[in-house]
C-alpha cells in the first residue's frame, strides 16, 4: 500500500477513493491546520506545545517519547528548507518517519521548489497540488 503525506491545502477528494479502494493510506500531523478527512496521524517531529493540537485519545498510542523523535535526517532537512520554515520541515520529516513515499503540498515556495533535493535526502517524491495532480494520479496507478 502506498503511503502519502498530504498537507491540508493539497488534499483532493479523489484521494479518498484511492484510500477506500485500499491503494493508498493518507497521513498528516496537525502542526498548523487539520483536514478531518485524513484520519491517519503521521509520526510527529518534535511538535511544540502549540503545534500538538490533538487530544491524547486521538493520538493512537503515541507517547511523550514519540513526540520527541527526530531522525538523523532532521539537521540536513532543516538546513535545506530553512530555519524560518521549520513547520514545513516538520511536515516533511513526519512524512519520512511515517514511511511515506509521496508528499503532496500546496506550498510552491518552501517545499515544491526543493523537490529534487528532498527526494535525494528523504526518498520522498514531492508533488504540488493542483499543478502536478495528473502526475500524482499516474504515480498512484503505477505504484499503488
Amino acid at each position: 500500500m502506498l503511503r502519502i503525506y498530504c498537507d491540508t491545502g493539497a488534499y483532493r477528494e479523489e484521494l479518498s477513493s484511492y484510500e477506500r479502494a485500499g491503494t493508498v493510506e493518507l497521513f498528516q500531523f496537525q502542526y498548523e491546520n487539520r483536514n478531518r478527512k485524513i484520519s491517519r496521524i503521521a509520526t510527529p517531529s518534535r511538535p511544540s506545545w502549540n503545534q500538538a493540537n490533538y487530544k491524547w485519545s486521538e493520538l493512537e498510542g503515541i507517547t511523550w517519547a514519540d513526540m520527541a523523535q527526530q531522525s538523523e535526517k532532521w539537521p540536513p532537512l532543516l538546513s535545506l528548507i530553512g530555519k524560518g520554515n521549520k513547520t514545513d520541515a516538520q511536515h516533511l520529516h513526519s512524512a519520512y518517519m511515517s514511511g511515506c513515499r509521496l508528499f503532496l503540498t500546496s506550498d510552491k515556495g518552501d517545499i515544491a521548489r526543493h523537490r529534487d533535493a528532498i527526494e535525494e535526502l528523504l526518498g520522498l517524491k514531492v508533488f504540488h497540488v493542483p499543478d502536478d495532480w495528473e502526475d500524482v494520479r499516474a504515480f498512484i496507478e503505477e505504484n499503488g
